[in-house]
């Protein structure tokens, strides 16, 4: 049994880009995969969980969610290049 729960979740980093960019593209998305249970800790790549976190809490809160203001957002949690990581995943 325990070997079972040692085993990594299955993942899809294509699949978290493609979540991601659509959110970029149209951020009511972001509501609806909500809606669908996706949070952050749907998320395997580390990368990914941060600019995640970074959407979800800007769509919350009403902001923008852009490259820049997500960008901005990893600067404020001390993320290096920040925007080169927005950018290599939207």
């Amino acid at each position: 049994m325990t070997e079972l729960l040692a085993k990594p979740k299955p993942n899809s980093v294509q699949a978290e880009r493609a979540i991601i960019s659509s959110w970029f593209l149209d951020p009511d998305k972001v509501g609806e995969a909500a809606d669908a249970g996706i949070t952050i800790d749907s998320f395997y790549d580390p990368d990914h969980k941060l600019v995640a976190d970074c959407i979800i809490k800007a769509y919350q809160d009403g902001r923008e969610v852009d490259e820049l203001s997500i960008a901005e957002c990893l600067r404020q949690q001390e993320v290096e290049d920040a925007l080169q990581l927005v950018n290599s995943i939207s």
